[in-house]
């Protein structure tokens, strides 16, 4: 496989955990091999026929230099994800060097390699209502650290359910990519940010919490075990579920129920459910905008 080497890209971004780090930029350098075949842009000494690495680069640069990642891996997996999006494009290596992030050590660096895998589209049901404005970004950062989103639904205030008197929700769909398999989505990635976010599972289906991440649909999989039912009946019945899987894929037909995402949304009732557009436009431009861009 023929190789594009971009080398030593120096780049500025909020990247880190402590609070100065969340505050002040920190310098980092970026290398990427691109893994591609060549031979024909060769030949032909065309442009459309090989790597648009100027782009990739433009576009490595704009997304680092807006994002507000924890972790120096989940920078790594962004400027790999950049990468793979041109289809020339089989397999990326990336490393990233983080300056001064350990006392006595020029930088600390991390390498991965990627390669470009089948994905299936899926949609995450996302909820909170403890400290929500804060928990559902926060839950979606971390989200963006191992699936690509390609979409976030209107963010809608919702009423708790049978419980008047406790904070009303904040409730959204969230369209991702991914080439993991339900279980593994469930168990690796949606319950692992519940637990990081403080979430506490009770007998109690209707207590609050700090965030709920639900996989509602996986492709055209129709399943029901013991873990989860897809896809999800309570689209049929939670209005905001509707209203959000059809605002991101109205002409979804769900597989094994006979209805399509728009049908289901167009009788749902809007009573009771405020959108929040406001804060949906800051959800999106800096995690479609700033993380996936």
């Amino acid at each position: 496989m023929d190789r594009i080497r971009i080398s030593d890209l120096a780049v500025r971004c909020i990247i880190g955990v402590n609070d100065e780090e969340r505050r002040e930029k920190q310098d980092v350098s970026i290398n990427i091999v691109i893994h591609a075949d060549l031979a024909k842009a060769g030949r032909t000494d065309r442009f459309e026929d090989t790597v648009d690495y100027r782009d990739i680069k433009k576009r490595v640069v704009s997304m680092v230099e807006a994002s507000h990642f924890y972790l120096v891996e989940a920078l790594a997996q962004a400027v790999a994800d950049i990468c793979l999006e041109q289809p020339a494009v089989k397999k990326v290596d990336v490393r990233v060097d983080k300056t001064g992030a350990l006392r006595f050590a020029r930088s600390v660096g991390v390498e991965i390699t990627r390669e470009r895998v089948a994905k299936v589209k899926a949609f995450v049901s996302i909820g909170s209502n403890v400290r929500p404005r804060e928990n559902v970004k926060n839950a979606l950062r971390l989200l963006a650290t191992h699936v690509r989103i390609a979409g976030i639904s209107t963010v809608y205030e919702t009423p708790a359910l049978l419980r008047p008197n406790e904070a009303a929700f904040y409730n959204s769909v969230v369209e991702i990519e991914t080439d993991m398999e339900p279980k593994d989505l469930k168990a690796r990635v949606l319950e692992r940010i519940e637990g990081f976010l403080g979430r506490e599972r009770t007998a109690d289906k209707f207590a609050s919490r700090t965030i709920d991440l639900d996989l509602i649909v996986y492709d055209d999989l129709a399943v029901s075990t013991d873990e989860f039912t897809l896809p999800d009946p309570e689209i049929t019945k939670r209005p905001w579920l509707a209203l959000g899987l059809a605002e991101l894929a109205g002409d979804l037909e769900l597989t094994g129920m006979g209805l399509r995402a728009g049908d289901i949304a167009a009788k749902a009732s809007r009573e009771n459910i405020e959108p929040l557009e406001a804060y949906t436009e800051d959800l999106r431009k800096e995690i479609l905008g700033a993380v996936q861009r």
